[in-house]
């Protein structure tokens, strides 16, 4: 188990750097040619908007990541399992909150295309958002069957999140 999550960490790391494309343009040449949809909102991230997404990506790829492996020390403990729990949940939750509110904030500033992509990254936290509860009741329980299951689909979401994120910077940088 402890050799899968050092892979997926490996793994995460270098999706995280596909991220920051160096092929953006200059921000002369993105200022130059931003487009505007017909509701006036620009087609594109500004490149401190891209920036944020690309943050908020790499923070919930680390946080996730950390928080599973703390969590599978949660589970043998019989006696103080719920409260480790709860530890290991709390800091994970704060990260995928303020992801949220990002992206919100940016789908919202953003027309067209654009604001379809950051879409899908929230649609695509959501899920992780949901497998992510499954496995802390799972946890908690100290059903192993059930952690080990949903364990692999957080894993899954993880990386369908990584490459949501990859398409918004390719579709909206």
């Amino acid at each position: 188990m402890r050799s899968l999550c050092a892979a997926l960490v490996v793994v995460a790391t270098l999706v995280v750097a596909g991220c920051g494309s160096s092929s953006k343009p200059s921000a002369a040449t993105a200022t130059a040619t931003t487009a505007t949809t017909v509701d006036g909102k620009p087609a594109r991230l500004t490149e401190s908007q891209q920036a944020r997404v690309d943050h908020a990506t790499r923070r919930i790829l680390s946080v996730i990541t950390l928080y599973q492996s703390k969590l599978n020390s949660c589970v043998p403990q019989k006696h103080r399992r719920k409260a480790c729990v709860k530890h290991v949940v709390r800091p994970a939750e704060r990260v995928v909150a303020s992801t949220r509110k990002t992206l919100t904030t940016l789908g919202a500033a953003t027309g067209g295309g654009c604001s379809n992509e950051v879409q899908a990254l929230g649609d695509s936290l959501d899920s992780l958002t949901e497998d992510l509860r499954g496995e802390t009741v799972a946890a908690s329980s100290g059903d192993v069957g059930t952690y080990t299951q949903v364990g692999a689909s957080v894993q899954q979401d993880l990386r369908a999140f990584a490459a949501t994120a990859q398409e918004v910077t390719k579709s909206c940088a």
